[in-house]
Parts: C-alpha cells; structure tokens; sequence
C-alpha cells in the first residue's frame, strides 16, 4: 500500500468564530509574537501563535463582541487591530 504524500495545500485551519475548516490560504490570520506583539499576518509567515478566521460582517462582529482574539491570543488586543481588520473588510 502507498502512502498518500502530504501536500502543503492540504492544510486546513478552523476559523475561531464559525469553526468551519477551511485551507488556511482562505483565512485571514492574527498572530502575537514571542515578544507580545499583536499584527494581522496577510502573508500567514510570521512566527508565534495564530488565529484564523473568515473575514467577513457576522464573523468580525461576533470576534469583536465575544474577544475571541483576546481568548486565542492569550493577550489584550487593541482596538487598532479591529480597526485594521474592519478596513480589510471594506
């Protein structure tokens, strides 16, 4: 029996606020680094932890009510990353 290789575009992430899985090149990511930075990761290359999730309306809106981001990240996040993400989306 041959083994199926494991193909990098077959990596599937879970979006934090409708938990759907999809292939990470479809989320958008925010990651902290090691020293407590917060940044969105459109490139999805920096290190440190990460959360993924669909952008759109009902998904930021519910990220931002229920501080998804702060629970994911283990951090407060600031408001400019909201406002970020807000401008992405329109």
């Amino acid at each position: 029996m041959v083994k199926k290789a494991f193909l990098p575009k077959d990596i599937l992430r879970t979006c934090i606020a409708s938990r759907q899985k999809k292939p990470k090149k479809e989320l958008i990511r925010v990651a902290i680094s090691n020293q407590g930075v917060i940044s969105l990761d459109l490139e999805q290359k920096l290190t440190g932890r990460g959360a993924y999730f669909i952008l759109n309306n009902e998904n930021l809106l519910l990220i931002q009510q229920k501080k998804l981001l702060d629970k994911k990240l283990k951090s407060f996040v600031d408001e400019k990353i909201y406002k970020q993400l807000w401008d992405l989306l329109n």
